[in-house]
Formats: structure tokens, sequence, C-alpha cells
């Protein structure tokens, strides 16, 4: 059961007090500790209740219990639907999100999101796990999501994508052309994202909002290249070639896409050059309260010309990878809210890859996705 971790203790541990030993070679924090001596059986040795100052014994099979009480998932209406499990071990699993599919029950979506289809997986498999949400992705991208399956695995997952160790990977389709430069380095934007006043589940570039980090990279790809890849069942393993320009040192290669004329915070209509057009001397206008997420120059945008990116986050604002590229001037292909896509259709964008350690061994795990984009 995933809400019982079992530990042999080794000889070269024996002696040693259970509350060491959990800090020492199975890394709790105090906190963890204190939680599971006031949880029912939840330190245990040899099948009997024990305290944290109890000594260790060569052979003790030490047993904790890692469900938390106040964090069931036996609220959940388990719905039964087939589920695309890319990677899973006794304390976490990882699923593809289809484009459209809702991650948490919310209103009017009470059986048919992603934690409806696992309690019915957990069920089958008489399984007590928990279900708890590594992260998010918005309705309308696809991609890997992570859940931990009880709460010290959640705990230490939300750690590592505190300190940038569990990360994802976006690749995207954007309308227009991005000069040379951007195929060959990773690029930052760096500008705040909030809601669009009056306007429900939309946002915007603003200075009154929180800051908002992406990292991207254009990848040389002909049509013929899209089309493949791009395809609902292409196997970016089966690829054939080479997708990716090599990576760049994100702590060395990222510069700062946009040059601020004048001081953001006291930006009411400021103009922000892009730094690929600055060489042409073309500017781009920046206004705050007046654009509110709308493609710039819209009419000269050809959705037959379009550029696949690779994407990493350093924040997670909602709609952010969306609403920055919007920024640009290269909406994501078939994004109806911020770009040229019709109703109905969905933004290009999946997390195709997620790299992450195991909570408790520490091993580190990449996990792909096989359907790299779908297409509608």
């Amino acid at each position: 059961m995933n809400n019982r971790k079992h530990r042999i203790v080794s000889s070269a541990d024996a002696g040693m007090p259970v509350g060491k030993y959990l800090k020492t070679r199975l890394n709790f924090s105090q906190a963890q500790i204190r939680s599971l001596k006031f949880c029912e059986n939840g330190i245990c040795v040899n099948g009997v209740r024990a305290r944290v100052t109890q000594l260790l014994q060569d052979g003790d099979i030490l047993e904790l219990c890692l469900k938390d009480p106040s964090r069931s998932s036996g609220h959940l209406e388990a719905a039964g639907h087939p589920l695309e499990i890319l990677y899973e071990d006794a304390d976490l699993i990882a699923v593809w999100k289809r484009a459209g599919m809702i991650v948490h029950p919310a209103h009017g979506h009470y059986r048919d999101t992603m934690a409806n289809y696992l309690r019915a997986y957990f069920l089958e498999k008489q399984e007590d796990a928990q279900i708890c949400s590594i992260g998010r992705l918005d309705r309308d991208t696809s991609g890997v999501m992570v859940f931990a399956k009880n709460r010290i695995a959640a705990a230490r997952l939300w750690e590592q994508r505190e300190k940038g160790i569990f990360v994802k990977e976006y690749l995207a389709l954007a309308e227009g052309s991005y000069p040379r430069e951007d195929f060959l380095r990773m690029r930052t934007i760096d500008a705040p994202i909030g809601p669009v006043p009056s306007e429900k589940n939309k946002m915007c570039v603003t200075p009154s909002g929180k800051r908002a980090v992406t990292h991207f990279q254009a990848v040389d790809m002909s049509r013929e290249d899209i089309e493949r890849i791009f395809e609902p069942e292409a196997d970016l393993e089966k690829s054939g070639e080479e997708i990716f320009v090599p990576e760049a040192d994100l702590e060395k290669g990222g510069e700062e896409i946009f040059v601020p004329e004048a001081d953001l915070e006291k930006a009411g209509g400021k103009i922000f050059a892009l730094e690929a057009d600055l060489e042409k001397g073309g500017e781009r206008a920046f206004a705050p309260e007046a654009g509110l997420g709308k493609t710039r120059q819209k009419a000269e945008q050809k959705t037959e010309n379009i550029t696949v990116l690779r994407l990493r986050l350093e924040t997670g604002r909602t709609h952010q990878i969306r609403v920055h590229m919007a920024y640009t001037g290269h909406p994501l292909v078939g994004d109806s809210l911020y770009g040229n896509g019709e109703e109905g259709q969905y933004a290009r964008l999946c997390a195709w890859k997620a790299v992450l350690l195991q909570p408790f061994t520490g091993r580190e795990i990449e996990i792909r996705g096989k359907n790299i984009m779908e297409y509608e």
C-alpha cells in the first residue's frame, strides 16, 4: 500500500533511535516526524507502535503511515476512463492529459476529470492512494501530469519544484517567424502578468501583475517535420532525427528579450523594443490597459508561417506561455482567447517532458509524453 512505507534496518544502523533514523536515513523533517508521532500507528517497529526514542535493531522492520487524514480522496467519485500512464511507482504516478480535460472536479464537472479517473484506477487496483497533483495544466493544454500518492511524496515533489529540480519542458506552435538568434540559444521573457479587468479567466501583461518569466527557444523544423512530429500519435523517441538545437545553459544563456525605454513600474503607455527588432529599428508599443492580451499586428500574422518552440517556466502564472507569446506578437496556433484561433480550438501547447527525483530514493526520473501534440 502506498500510504505505508516499510524499511528493513541494516546492521550498520543498529542502535540508532527511530527519530534519528528517520531524519538521517529517510530525510524526514522534524515537522514530518512530529506528524507521524501523532498519527495512529504512524511509526511501528515489527508491527508494534514505537516511540522516536526507541533503539532499532538489525533486521527490524520499520513501518510508517504516510496517509494524511486531512487530505482523503474518498470524496472523489470514481469514474472509469482509459488512462495513458507514462510512469508509476509506489509513491507517484504520471499520466498524459489530453487537451480539454479538467484535472480536478469543478462546477459542472464532477465525474469527468483526471482526479475521477485516477480514483477509479486506484480502487480497481485496491490501492489506498491519495491523489495529490504536483502543479497544474490549463484545461486547453495537453501534457505530462504528475500526482503524488502520499503526503510525504507530495511535500518532497513540491519542494523540488520550488528549488527548480522538478522541471517541465513544453512544446508549442507559434505564429510567425523568429530571428536566427532565437534558434541558437534560450531567450527570456520577463513581463508581469495579471487579470484583465472585467474579463473572466483572461490574463494580460500589466505592470500591476505578478512577475512572470518564460524561457524559450525556436526550433528549426521544416513544414513537413512540423506536420509529422505534431501528429497525435507521433512518438518523439521515433522521430528519426535530432529535433532540438543543443541545449543552452539557462543560467548563462538566457537574456532579457524586452529592453524597456522606461521603468515598467511607471509605465502608462510605455514602449518596449523587442530585441530582435532593435537592429531593424522597429518598436512595439506596450499599452497595459489597452492591449489586454490582444495579438499585435493581427492582420499581418499568417497562420501558415509557423515556428516550433520549446519552453520552460521559471514562474507559474495562469496562461503564462499563451499570454507571453501573444504579447511578443507570436500567439500560439489555435489559441482563440489570445490569438487567431477559432472558437472551440485549443492552443497548440503541451508539457511534453518532466524531470524529477524519486521522492524517497533520489533517483532521477525523466518522463516523456507519447502524444507530442494534439490536433483536433
